[in-house]
């Protein structure tokens, strides 16, 4: 008992000593999928998301900064229409107990984003906010961590079209 006791105590002050660092450096693709009223009315169908991160860690909490684009392209009746965002986001999570090489995770925070809307209807520019939240899983292999995760994104669009959709990212981090 009081050799766990030594060691749990051991694993937490090492833990805590070891200062807020730069643990992983990830990027992740895949496809993001439209929901709400922008999926009704501008019928965008799946569109391509990419995401780059940069994490600090201190014990399972993780403050990430992000810069994603996501880019819709589809045909609506005056002929090519596109919708095409960048998004800097500050996400906080929280990272559960590894089981073996698997670790899940929740995330949530803050997106801005830059959205260009030429359709039929909207013809516009502009910069927005919003909020996203998410869940993964990944898997440790030395110094690489593959992941998958799934978010939704709310953000603040033309007109009266908040732009929500969901990316399902596989992607990788290094350390």
């Amino acid at each position: 008992m009081i050799r766990r006791l030594v060691f749990a105590t051991g694993v937490v002050l090492s833990t805590l000593a070891s200062p807020l660092r730069a643990q992983l450096v990830s990027a992740g693709i895949g496809p993001a999928f439209p929901s709400g009223d922008f999926d009704s009315q501008l019928d965008p169908g799946n569109g391509f998301y990419f995401t780059g991160r940069a994490n600090l860690s201190l014990l399972f909490l993780t403050l990430q900064f992000e810069l994603s684009h996501v880019d819709w392209s589809w045909e609506d009746t005056s002929g090519e229409a596109s919708a095409k965002v960048w998004q800097p986001a500050i996400n906080l999570g929280f990272r559960f107990v590894r089981v073996g090489p698997v670790r899940p995770y929740i995330l949530a925070g803050v997106v801005g984003s830059s959205q260009d809307f030429q359709t039929e209807q909207y013809q516009e520019s502009t910069v927005r906010v919003g909020w996203q939240a998410g869940a993964g899983v990944d898997f440790s292999l030395g110094p690489l961590k593959p992941f998958v995760e799934f978010r939704w994104v709310d953000l603040d669009g033309p007109g009266d079209i908040h732009v929500k959709y969901s990316p399902l990212i596989f992607g990788i981090g290094i350390f």
